[in-house]
């Protein structure tokens, strides 16, 4: 199963860097990678972090950040299968919809999943914190 939920993260990179989540596949991607009741948290050292719930939030959330932000395609810089969890470290690469100004900056996902689907989504802003999330160390 663990194998399964690494293809699932990958496949989800994939789409996310074709720019899948766009409008006119949006919710047929979401509904394929996402579980109906997933939960998105964001990362909580970020002003207005909260928790998201259901396809729908989840979607309006990542819309919503995407009228601020452009986001460029991303680096999966790793991918590690940690049991009943997924840890991917991404190297996001985004610029300022109004300012143009570019922004680059680490960040970690750990995902767990239900029914072969992504069912909860934790963002971390190390390596570090990410591991010992789901009970790892360095």
């Amino acid at each position: 199963m663990s194998q399964e939920n690494v293809e699932i993260v990958r496949r989800a990179h994939e789409v996310f860097n074709r720019g899948g989540f766009g409008p006119e596949n949006a919710y047929r991607i979401a509904a394929e990678l996402l579980h109906p009741e997933v939960e998105w948290h964001d990362q909580r050292e970020l002003p207005g972090a909260t928790v998201h719930h259901g396809i729908d939030e989840v979607m309006r959330h990542l819309a919503s950040a995407e009228e601020s932000v452009h986001y460029d395609a991303a680096d999966l810089l790793e991918i590690l299968d940690a049991g009943a969890y997924v840890v991917a470290v991404y190297r996001i690469h985004a610029r300022g919809r109004s300012s143009g100004v570019p922004v680059e900056r680490d960040s970690v996902h750990v995902y767990s999943f239900r029914d072969a689907k992504i069912e909860r989504v934790e963002i971390f802003g190390s390596r570090i914190e990410g591991l010992e999330a789901v009970g790892l160390r360095e």
